[in-house]
């Protein structure tokens, strides 16, 4: 028996009027990825809340496993009803987190836009981020690079194979979001792992790629956006819609990096790119007004899902002042009472 059938059986179990809690058993096809070593993975299937119109699940496994075999904890959110309904990938940012990520973000492409969405702990997460001399000494593993990083892409795979399994998820209708770190991740996992365009569109916030020539001010950060990002001719591999969200005052990674991936989109002919500036944003760009909004709209469209009326006030509802756009950002404004890394609980 095969890991769908498995799934099918522990996506019944978790229904609001049966058993919300069960441990299943998947098979995980080396088909998909031969780097998925553990062959067969036990997973507990548990329901956390429901809350207007949406569900909310955890997939823990039972055998988490160590060092670059770990397999972390999966959250899902879902729309109440059988499906098949469209589904997104969220990579967080640096010192954000998936139960994060999902509950502040995936929440309105599930409310709001009829999506699945599901996220994990990436090896950015929280307190796990590397500082600047660990890498240079490398005092890590190679697996566990920020961004695009074989355990990373290892994870994403995985939660591939989880939406593949679950018989209300139309697995014809994938796409991926991510922020900052978790949006180099998604470049890297377009341009070297989206085996057979199992994804077919994408958005990324505050990220892009090393620019190829000398920037002409300060970039602080040139060694991170170095480390984490895709090369340029890899990048030349992404096929797929892809729209890109950029502040134009970001100072972490700076316009030059979007400018980047921007040219390179132009040179391989990727028609479905589309790059959206947002002039007065600095790094923090998931509370700007509108862009949930655009991200639904765009998903849908890229996913050949019809139209849908959407309430732009109660999706993207609008900041306070003292709310700025995020610190460390290149914004006219920032809270003195508070100092944040730019891509906290991203």
């Amino acid at each position: 028996m095969n890991h769908k059938i498995f799934f099918r059986l522990g996506s019944t179990l978790c229904r609001p009027h049966a058993i919300v809690s069960t441990w299943i058993t998947i098979m995980l096809c080396s088909v998909v990825s031969p780097s998925l070593a553990t062959e067969i993975t036990d997973w507990k299937i548990g329901k956390q809340k429901e809350e207007e119109g949406s569900e909310f699940y955890t997939f823990e496994p039972k055998t988490s496993g160590e060092g670059k075999d770990f397999i972390p904890v999966y959250l899902l959110s879902k729309p109440k009803g059988e499906g098949p309904f469209p589904a997104i990938i969220l990579n967080h940012g640096g010192n954000g987190s998936g139960i994060n990520v999902r509950d502040k973000h995936g929440v309105k492409l599930t409310k709001y836009g009829g999506f699945v969405t599901i996220a994990c702990n990436l090896t950015h997460a929280m307190k796990d981020v590397l500082t600047k001399e660990e890498f240079q000494v490398k005092k890590y593993e190679t697996w566990k690079g920020p961004g695009t990083s074989e355990a990373n892409i290892r994870r994403d795979r995985m939660a591939i194979e989880i939406l593949n399994g679950l018989d209300y998820v139309d697995n014809a209708k994938l796409g991926m979001w991510g922020y900052s770190g978790g949006g180099h991740l998604t470049l890297g996992f377009l341009t070297t792992a989206n085996q057979k365009n199992a994804i077919k569109a994408a958005t990324i916030f505050s990220a892009g790629i090393h620019p190829w020539w000398e920037v002409q001010r300060p970039f602080n950060t040139e060694f991170y956006i170095r480390t984490m990002s895709p090369s340029r001719e890899d990048t030349k591999n992404i096929n797929v819609a892809l729209l890109h969200i950029h502040g134009r005052l970001d100072t972490t990674c700076i316009s030059e990096c979007a400018e980047a991936l921007e040219k390179t989109m132009t040179e391989c002919g990727n028609n479905a790119y589309q790059l959206v500036w947002l002039e007065d944003e600095g790094h923090g760009t998931t509370g700007a007004p509108g862009v949930w909004t655009k991200t639904i709209r765009f998903f849908r469209t890229s996913l050949g899902l019809p139209d849908i009326p959407l309430d732009e006030a109660k999706i993207d509802p609008r900041r306070s002042a003292n709310e700025g756009n995020g610190s460390n950002s290149g914004a006219k404004k920032k809270s003195k009472s508070k100092k944040e890394t730019p891509e906290t609980n991203q």
